[in-house]
């Protein structure tokens, strides 16, 4: 039976490809994973896991492209970001078999635009037209680790990329782009979140209108650019030098008002439920 917890997160919104008030995800409540009802199932001795928090490496090839007829600096990103763990409240959330029998990563392909002066110096923040993203199981843990070059952005073993599934993806709700006094780059991302066709029953809790919420953290030793000519450069970020993000699964506004009216009768029925033997079976929502 699915069951939904309530989280409430401590951001702001805006519409399209406008800000989003920086800053770390609220962690103000759970969700529950089940690795072994994937399809097809993880292995590995998986079995469900409740966290608050998603940990992933940060590794990013982006070409930059000068447009001088529309003074804009278009861009088209290639993001994979492997997850390296899960916590609870701050405490570490050991999953069996997870990478070691299985890996988790996220595919994010994020488009926009920057405003330019006529140097083709950026004069303005970051548009994002289109922010797609997947999360993605390596079944058997075979994809092996990322390589970013100014060429491509993959994993090391294409052979082992190939039977991967995808269990999730969303799309874009809002995206800023921040850099601070060091040169660190801090992306902030939401996309919507729905369970691929087929692997619903991974997703034990929250369920249904879900938002992926994630803050990028990408250190200044981690980038490098490349210049390819007048009007092109490249940066990337390899995620092994320093470049990680955090994310959390958030239910919609529309999604924990009606969860919220649900927990008032259960509140209701309990306050009218006559006194019964504490020994017997109990399930509560945390």
């Amino acid at each position: 039976m699915r069951y939904s917890v309530v989280m409430v997160a401590a951001l702001g919104v805006a519409s399209g490809a406008g800000g989003v008030v920086l800053g770390a995800p609220a962690h103000a409540g759970a969700f529950t994973w089940d690795p072994s009802q994937a399809m097809p199932a993880l292995t590995g001795g998986s079995a469900a896991f409740t966290a608050d928090e998603v940990q992933l490496q940060n590794n990013i090839r982006a070409v930059h492209t000068n447009n001088f007829t529309t003074m804009r600096q278009d861009f088209v990103v290639n993001q994979l970001q492997p997850v390296t763990g899960f916590a609870l409240a701050g405490t570490p959330v050991a999953v069996a078999g997870f990478n070691s029998d299985f890996g988790l990563y996220v595919h994010y392909t994020p488009v926009g635009w920057y405003p330019i002066n006529a140097s083709g110096v950026r004069i303005g923040p970051a548009t994002y037209t289109q922010l797609e993203m997947e999360l993605v199981a390596d079944v058997g843990h075979d994809n092996g680790s990322v390589s970013v070059t100014a060429a491509a952005i993959g994993f090391s073993n294409p052979a082992g990329v190939a039977n991967d599934v995808t269990l999730a993806t969303g799309h874009l709700i809002s995206a800023k782009l921040d850099f601070d006094a060091m040169g660190g780059i801090h992306p902030h991302y939401r996309t919507s979140f729905a369970p691929a066709p087929g692997e619903e029953d991974f997703f034990v809790a929250p369920g249904g209108g879900l938002t992926w919420d994630e803050l990028i953290t990408t250190l200044p030793a981690a980038f490098s650019v490349i210049i390819v000519d007048a009007v092109t450069l490249i940066n990337l970020a390899d995620g092994s030098k320093g470049a990680f993000a955090v994310a959390e699964v958030v239910p919609e506004p529309a999604s924990l008002g009606v969860l919220a009216a649900g927990l008032l009768g259960l509140g209701f029925a309990r306050g009218r439920r006559q006194p019964t033997d504490s020994s017997g079976p109990r399930s509560e929502l945390g």
